[in-house]
C-alpha cells in the first residue's frame, strides 16, 4: 500500500462493437494523466439483423490490443447489456426519469415471466454466450464481470463463481450523480457502505461502484458535477477508501464532450494532489489478495442472521 494514498480506479462501461474510435479517444485522454482504464466491454450486440459479436469487429480488437499494451484492462460487461438479463436492476434505476414508466412497469408486472431466465442454469448459459465470444476475440476468458444497469441476482453470483470469474463489480454505493443527471439536484451526497471491496461468495470478490459524475452532463452543470466528484474523492482519501469511479463512453461524449470536461478537471485535481494510486481493477484485485489493502466484511451489506420478521429468525434455521 502507498502510504497516504487512495486507490484510483477509473472504469468505463458499455464499450462494444463499433467502439474503436471512442476507445482511442479515451485511451489518449487517460494517457495524459498516466491513469490506466478498466473497460467493461459488451461481447454481444443485438441488432435488427441479429446478434453481432465482438470477435467480428477487427477495428475494436486492434484498438483493444494497443490499449492493453499501454496498461489498460478489459473485462466482460454482461452479455447483451439488456438490463434484465441477469436479474433486477438496482431498484433506484427504475426511477421514472432514468428508465421511464413503461420499462419499470413491464419489469415489475412481469417478474414471474422473467424469473425463469434468472435460474442458475439460464444465467450460466447467458454468461457463457458472451464468454464464448470473448474467448474467440481474445483467446482467454475475462476474469472480471460487470452486469449491465446494475442488474443482480444471487444466481448471478453463484454462476460467476462456478464459471471461475475472480471478481464482479455490480454494487452501487452512491446514486447521487445519476439523480443529478435527471435534474434532481436536491438529492444529497450519499455514500452507502460498504465502499471497500468484499467477498460476494467464497471466491468471488465484489468491487462496489462509487458513482458516475459525468453522465450526459449539461454544459452549464459541469462545475456542479466536478464539485460532487471532488467531494467524494476527498471523502475517500479521508477514510482510506478506494475511489472506484464509473464512466460511460457515450456520457463522456454527450453534449459536446461535457463528460470529458468533468473528468479532465477531476483528474487534474486528483492526480495533482499526489494522493492518488492509479491502477486497474485486476491489479487492485491482486493487491487485495496479497493483503496490501483491506476488505470489508460481507455482513456490512448482508447480515448473517435471518431478518426479524422471518420464522427462521426464531427457529434458528437456514
Amino acid at each position: 500500500m502507498s502510504k497516504g494514498k487512495s486507490p484510483l480506479l477509473w472504469t468505463n462501461d458499455d464499450l462494444g462493437r463499433d467502439g474503436a474510435e471512442s476507445l482511442r479517444r479515451m485511451v489518449e485522454f487517460l494517457g495524459r494523466y498516466k491513469v490506466p482504464g478498466s473497460f467493461a466491454t459488451v461481447p454481444v450486440a443485438l441488432t435488427k439483423e441479429g446478434p453481432r459479436f465482438i470477435d467480428d469487429d477487427a477495428a475494436l480488437r486492434d484498438q483493444i490490443a494497443k490499449a492493453r499494451s499501454a496498461g489498460h484492462e478489459f473485462f466482460q460487461h454482461g452479455t447483451t447489456h439488456v438490463c434484465i438479463e441477469y436479474g433486477m436492476s438496482d431498484p433506484r434505476m427504475y426511477h421514472a426519469k432514468l428508465m421511464g414508466h413503461a420499462e419499470a412497469r413491464e419489469v415489475t408486472r412481469q417478474l414471474p415471466y422473467y424469473e425463469r431466465f434468472w435460474t442458475l442454469e439460464a444465467i450460466k448459459a447467458q454468461i457463457e454466450w458472451g464468454r464464448d465470444a470473448w474467448i474467440r476475440a481474445f483467446g482467454e476468458p475475462s476474469k472480471g464481470f460487470r452486469p449491465g444497469c446494475g442488474c443482480t441476482h444471487r444466481n448471478l453470483f453463484a454462476a460467476l463463481e462456478e464459471l471461475d470469474f475472480d471478481w464482479v463489480s455490480s454494487d452501487l454505493v452512491s446514486f447521487t450523480g445519476w439523480m443529478w443527471t435527471v435534474g434532481e439536484f436536491d438529492t444529497p451526497h450519499e455514500m452507502e457502505p460498504p465502499v471497500r471491496p468484499y467477498m460476494r461468495t467464497a471466491k468471488l470478490m465484489e468491487f462496489p461502484i462509487l458513482d458516475d459524475f459525468a453522465f450526459r452532463v449539461k454544459p452549464d452543470q459541469v462545475d456542479r458535477f466536478v464539485e460532487l466528484g471532488l467531494a467524494y474523492w476527498n471523502r475517500c482519501v479521508e477514510e482510506g477508501w478506494p475511489f472506484i469511479v464509473c464512466s460511460h463512453w457515450h456520457g463522456l461524449e454527450a453534449n459536446h464532450d461535457t463528460g470529458y470536461r468533468v473528468h479532465e478537471r477531476l483528474l487534474d485535481t486528483i492526480m495533482g494532489s499526489g494522493r492518488a494510486d492509479p491502477m486497474t481493477l485486476g491489479e487492485y484485485h491482486r493487491k487485495l489478495l496479497a493483503g496490501e489493502y483491506p476488505l470489508d466484511p460481507p455482513e456490512v451489506l448482508n447480515p448473517p442472521d435471518p431478518p426479524g420478521y422471518h420464522v427462521w429468525h426464531f427457529e434458528g434455521k437456514r
